[in-house]
């Protein structure tokens, strides 16, 4: 239970700097393109967390492999595009947005499936490992 609190730390400031990031878009690009600078610019703010608030850049080990570091990169991106994508479209309701809605939330129980499914039958060692792959792989597809 202990890292409730840090969690809400982290991802309440930064839904609420992206949701009115996104309303700003919104009125001055069309949609197309507000969607999409929207998680670009989510992802590249999660990025910045990342790398200067917890530490995770990619200049911090430099003994690191650079193609397993770029592969971590992607998914830090991905993942914190998607945090604040999912809400965004979960909470549209236009008729046009359905469809995708409906296959998003497909998605998701097939990613969240997914991951704890291999990260349950990963022997002890290895449940790190796999479960990172396995979450970096759902952020992927």
């Amino acid at each position: 239970m202990g890292w409730i609190i840090p969690t809400f730390i982290a991802f309440v400031p930064f839904l609420i700097v992206v949701r009115q990031l996104g309303k700003r878009l919104d009125r001055s690009i069309i949609e197309s393109r507000a969607i999409l600078a929207y998680y670009v610019i989510s992802g590249v703010i999660g990025l910045m967390i990342e790398w200067l608030v917890i530490g995770l850049s990619p200049w911090s080990n430099s003994a690191a492999d650079p193609l397993l570091t770029l592969i971590f990169q992607i998914g830090i991106f991905s993942f914190w595009g998607s945090v604040a994508f999912a809400p965004r479209l979960l909470l549209d309701r236009r008729d046009s947005a359905a469809r995708l809605r409906k296959w998003y939330k497909l998605f998701l129980a097939f990613g969240f499936g997914s991951i704890y499914l291999f990260t349950s039958l990963a022997s002890r060692e290895a449940k790190f490992v796999v479960g990172i792959g396995a979450v970096l792989a759902t952020l992927f597809l």
